[in-house]
């Protein structure tokens, strides 16, 4: 295996060349992300993720663990319906999932940074 910021870079592709990734990999979401610190933090790409509580958990991690580390890289999940974007948290990710399940996958965008006023 290896990272997507190794990939990437041994194709000669700039993390800023980057606009969208999907990552659905059997609950190893967390590790795939870690291995694309570089594309997050630099090229800040939209990224769509399947979220299957029990395969992270086979994993030996949670939801929260994956919504903390993209918080940590500056992105705000958000849920994809017909009407918009919804905005959500590890928690009420986990609520719906547990009820009704009509979400698996959450779309983190990069958090907009402010433009201080002249």
């Amino acid at each position: 295996m290896v990272t997507l910021d190794k990939d990437l870079a041994l194709h000669g592709i700039k993390p800023s060349e980057v606009r969208f990734v999907k990552i659905d990999v059997e609950g190893a979401e967390l590790e795939a992300l870690r291995g694309a610190s570089i594309l997050l933090s630099v090229g800040r790409p939209a990224v769509y993720l399947e979220l299957e509580p029990p395969w992270l958990k086979r994993m030996g991690h949670t939801v929260g663990d994956i919504f903390d580390e993209m918080a940590g890289h500056g992105y705000e999940p958000r849920l994809v319906s017909e009407s918009g974007l919804i905005p959500i948290d590890a928690d009420s990710y986990l609520a719906q999932y547990a009820d009704r399940r009509e979400y698996n996958n959450v779309l983190f965008l990069p958090r907009m940074t402010e433009v201080p006023s002249v």
